[in-house]
């Protein structure tokens, strides 16, 4: 974590956001990516994760990015480019689940 709690950077590059996501694992303020069980990248943030994925969201400028969404459980959507832009969407309780789509997010969450 950095030193004013921002998420810290655990690889230089995202996975590749256009090809389906690689398993993850999303515990406490963690979540890692692996490929053929070796670590791929890892990122910490500062509060618990209940789900993370890469996206893009082609709409929002000319040139679309990666961006890492995590699904916090304090009922939180925080976004982070690779550019260091951060930001953050509160959202209701009860989401369980985020999935990158072809623009950009889906959440889930129990009915």
């Amino acid at each position: 974590m950095g030193p004013d709690g921002a998420l810290a950077f655990a690889a230089l590059c995202p996975p590749d956001p256009m090809l389906p996501p690689s398993p993850h694992f999303a515990r406490s303020g963690r979540a890692e990516w692996r490929i053929g069980g070796l670590l791929s990248s890892a990122y910490t943030c500062p509060s618990p994760l209940i789900d993370a994925t890469w996206c893009i969201f082609p709409y929002l400028e000319p040139h679309p990015r990666p961006w890492l969404a995590l699904l916090c459980a304090r009922a939180q959507l925080s976004l982070y480019s690779l550019d260091s832009e951060e930001h953050r969407v509160p959202l209701p309780h009860g989401y369980t689940t985020v999935f990158p789509t072809p623009l950009g997010l889906l959440l889930l969450g129990v009915s």
